[in-house]
């Protein structure tokens, strides 16, 4: 799920040396936009984590995927240091509510999400308990 919608869309980086962006795997085309040290870079972290060169079928939720491997979290240094936490936090959360209530609905009608360009995720949450 932290592929196909992450919550930090986007975050900010400054480049600590230059360098070229953008080859892509499969046929090692360079798109040639080059970055001088002290730049600093938006990082569409949504979007890297719907890159086709590296994710097939990216628009899909697939839970299946072998090898995820999202930045939703960061990467190298910039990993999030709460990301364990909030993935055990998420498991235990979604485990305990799904087991209390196995009957769910979520009332789309009422769904409202944070209008912002950096978080995502919804502002208000209506859930129907055990719907008849």
């Amino acid at each position: 799920m932290l592929r196909y919608d992450s919550p930090v869309q986007a975050t900010d980086r400054i480049a600590t040396e230059s360098f070229t962006v953008g080859a892509n795997p499969a046929t090692g085309k360079t798109v040639g936009c080059t970055v001088a040290a002290g730049d600093t870079m938006l990082l569409l972290l949504g979007a890297a984590n719907r890159d086709p060169w590296r994710f097939e079928s990216p628009d899909r939720l697939r839970l299946d995927r072998a090898d995820v491997r999202p930045i939703s979290f960061g990467h190298g240094i910039h990993h999030c240091v709460g990301a364990a936490l909030a993935r055990l936090e998420a498991r235990i959360a979604i485990t305990a509510f799904v087991d209390a209530h196995p009957r769910y609905l979520v009332d789309e009608r009422r769904l409202r999400w944070k209008r912002s360009t950096t978080l995502r995720g919804p502002s208000i949450l209506p859930v129907v308990l055990d719907p008849g």
